[in-house]
């Protein structure tokens, strides 16, 4: 309890920080993102998975372990297996955990901290093709955004839902307006 009691502390106080902070000084922006990290059961058949589904190999295989990283990180023994595929625009790190024991994780997209990590694509029916060949299971029908939808910007945007093999909740999209990225 103590430990979550200060962790709170300092999130709040981080956050006082950052909403008073000089938004245009470079040191303190977060505008880019390096990585995602995504724990999985089974490290080699989520190398095969998202190697398969992004077109991209993992290069980078590695391990941190031990004590010293346990007790910094305040975990029941440290022990992690990870590969990194390095996309255009973002790494993702795939983490098999030994040490603490993993546990399954299971939510909602509508439940407070859930997240999905959405890849962008040009050709919308392609991509879908794409992951019916590779026998991925869709999740719901695919959807093209309308104006009747409630969008202010970016009407025609398709997106489709799925999951990885742990159920991490994943989606393709064919951006349009306000969902486009603003630099490529």
């Amino acid at each position: 309890m103590k430990t979550l009691l200060t962790r709170s502390i300092l999130f709040l106080g981080l956050c006082t920080t950052l909403a008073n902070c000089n938004r245009k000084d470079p040191d303190i922006k977060f505008s880019k993102v390096n990585h995602v990290g995504i724990t999985v059961k089974d490290l080699s058949q989520s190398i095969r998975f998202y190697e398969a589904l992004t077109g991209v190999e993992s290069i980078h295989l590695d391990r941190l372990a031990g004590d010293r990283l346990a007790k910094l990180l305040e975990m029941d023994g440290y022990d992690v297996r990870f590969a990194t595929l390095y996309l255009e625009n973002l790494n993702i790190d795939l983490l098999e955990y030994k040490k603490p024991a993993p546990q399954n994780a299971d939510y909602k997209a509508s439940q407070i901290s859930a997240m999905h990590l959405c890849f962008e694509v040009k050709d919308f029916g392609s991509a879908v093709a794409r992951l019916k060949k590779l026998g991925v299971t869709l999740e719901g029908a695919e959807v093209k955004y309308l104006e009747d939808d409630g969008l202010q910007e970016g009407a025609g945007t398709e997106v489709i839902s799925f999951k990885d093999p742990d159920g991490t909740h994943l989606q393709v999209m064919a951006p349009k307006g306000s969902f486009k990225r603003l630099k490529d």
